[in-house]
């Protein structure tokens, strides 16, 4: 397929020059024709002198405003990017474009619109190009919005369903919104009309930092070139615009959002030293704001879904100075055991625990399972071929691994390596079709929230092959896991953990619609936030696992663990 780049010049911001680096290594796409804006920046008329400047500046609020907002995001910048290079400045892309035909287009300009005119239109027509991928110029209207196959792509960083206009990450911050996103669209001559392709909605990360809020959803966009031309590639058209987000009406607080002014952004930055500045001077609990519960329940005739219902009647397990979350529950001759994640606030390194669930409804000693060098989490424990297995999240490793019980429930061998890749809450499925499939959540970049993807294979030692409905979430509300696919009254359930506002905010339930070798489709059927039957200081909950007999979840408590000294 053939893709051209419309630009301002070869230097592009460094999220920009990834997606031609992605497309330098595919084998499916390549860059045939960069186009060059010819036009020189334009200058205020007037503002020849410095004299002539300083007038303005004092006399236009909005250049005034403009001014400011630059100056403090400069500072923020310098003090929120770690000594690493800013994600907005700008790099020589001439090595990726070497060899690359060019042409310059001198557009016509109209308040914030360029056209391209008629000549420059044909020249590029005869390349015969897939799609156009904008990094420059302003507003395009006109002929060339049609030029390419299946037309000119931009990227938007905000959602568009809740903030137009600029800038990107600060209103979501200054109107405190729990998600902060970026888009990937198919320009139209309406400028809010364009077809949505892809969507992303990063955590937003809440404080005085745009460049930090920023950082986390320019990474988290960057793939959505390069997935969306795959799935051209190897699906065609028609099904890219079928698995395309669902837009909705508009519903942000302003027509168009510009940069704040003076005003707006002194109310900003004063209300959040405020609320962080003064919150960070009183003194916490040496080990930390909270802490993990873990409780369990017998199902009873009649139960409910986990996603209704009272919830009080849980048992807690004490933790007695250690944190435990994450249960997983397994059935095995009769007995039911659960394994969690138990962590200790001396060290901030956790190991997996067991302890059996006792017919009287009280739980068994919690003892060591499995321990290594590094942290474990979410033990997802299933049967398979006559043996038990485990599947710990291992994120600190850098690669997912399968365990299995050697001496149930106490003894475990490492039995393969499932991905070299460092994974989140992974968890695995025998799909109806007989695949084994495993759900798991991957960041291509450090900061980027981790998005869900699936991966089919023929069986369980067998290498994973990418399943073609992924990712199948960029949501930071769905896309990790909350514990394993759940069977209940004959229907499949992925739980997931919300990821917004705070870490453990509450839970989603899906249902699985259909999954098979080429298609995965999931509902929403449900969502658990912290019951209202739990004690007043249990503020969250991240993790659900369900037998016939048993369930269990785990509780986010504010202050200090009983028994801690």
């Amino acid at each position: 397929m053939k893709r051209r780049g419309a630009v301002d010049s070869e230097s592009l911001i460094t999220a920009f020059a990834e997606v031609l680096r992605h497309i330098r290594k595919s084998n499916f796409a390549e860059l045939v024709l960069v186009v060059r804006n010819a036009a020189a920046p334009s200058k205020p008329p007037g503002a020849t002198t410095k004299l002539a400047r300083w007038i303005r500046y004092g006399l236009d609020k909005r250049i005034r405003a403009n001014k400011v907002y630059s100056k403090y995001q400069q500072w923020d910048r310098d003090r929120n990017r770690g000594g690493e290079p800013s994600i907005f400045q700008k790099i020589d892309c001439a090595d990726l474009l070497s060899g690359v035909p060019q042409i310059t287009v001198t557009p016509i300009g109209k308040g914030f619109v360029d056209r391209f005119p008629a000549e420059a239109v044909e020249a590029i027509k005869a390349q015969k190009l897939d799609v156009i991928l904008r990094f420059g110029f302003r507003i395009l209207h006109g002929d060339v919005l049609g030029v390419a196959k299946y037309g000119v792509w931009s990227y938007h960083h905000g959602d568009g369903d809740r903030f137009r206009g600029s800038p990107p990450a600060f209103w979501e911050l200054a109107e405190r919104e729990p998600l902060t996103g970026a888009m990937l669209q198919v320009l139209t001559e309406n400028l809010d009309g364009g077809i949505v392709l892809a969507k992303t909605l990063a955590p937003t990360l809440q404080g005085v930092s745009v460049y930090q809020n920023s950082l986390s959803i320019y990474q988290a966009a960057e793939p959505l070139v390069i997935q969306n031309l795959k799935y051209l590639h190897e699906r065609g058209w028609e099904d890219v615009l079928a698995r395309a987000p669902s837009t909705y009406a508009y519903r942000g607080r302003r027509k168009i959002y510009r940069s704040p002014t003076v005003r707006q952004l002194g109310r900003f930055i004063g209300r959040e030293i405020v609320d962080h500045g003064l919150k960070n001077l009183k003194l916490r609990p040496r080990v930390g704001n909270g802490y993990w519960r873990t409780a369990v329940r017998r199902i009873g005739a009649g139960s409910v879904t986990p996603w209704q219902g009272d919830w009080s009647d849980f048992r807690w397990v004490d933790p007695v100075n250690w944190f435990i979350a994450d249960p997983q529950l397994i059935e095995h001759e009769g007995r039911t055991w659960m394994f969690v994640e138990r962590l200790s606030p001396a060290t901030n390194k956790a190991h997996i625990c067991c302890a059996e669930l006792l017919d009287d409804g009280t739980t068994g000693p919690l003892e060591v399972a499995l321990e290594s060098p590094y942290h474990l989490s979410l033990p997802v424990v299933f049967k398979h071929d006559g043996a038990i297995f485990m599947i710990p999240e291992a994120g600190q490793r850098g690669r997912i691994e399968l365990f299995r019980a050697v001496d149930f429930p106490y003894r475990w061998k490492l039995e393969h390596t499932l991905l070299d890749m460092p994974g989140l809450d992974t968890v695995m499925h025998i799909g109806e079709d007989g695949g084994t499939y495993f759900f798991t959540s991957l960041r291509h970049k450090p900061h980027a929230h981790p998005n869900l993807f699936l991966f089919r294979a023929k069986g369980l030692f067998e290498p994973w092959k990418l399943h073609p409905s992924s990712p199948l979430s960029m949501d930071a509300r769905y896309a990790r896991n909350a514990g394993a696919i759940l069977d209940i009254d004959g229907q499949r359930y992925r739980p997931s953990q919300d990821l917004t506002g705070f870490y453990g905010r509450q839970m989603h339930f899906h249902r699985i619609v259909r999954l098979n070798a080429r298609e995965y489709v999931e509902e929403i059927a449900g969502q658990r936030p912290a019951s209202p039957g739990w004690p007043k200081a249990a503020i969250g909950t991240h993790t659900y696992a369900r037998t016939s007999k048993w369930e269990a979840t785990d509780g986010y408590f504010v202050g200090l663990p009983p028994g801690y000294e």
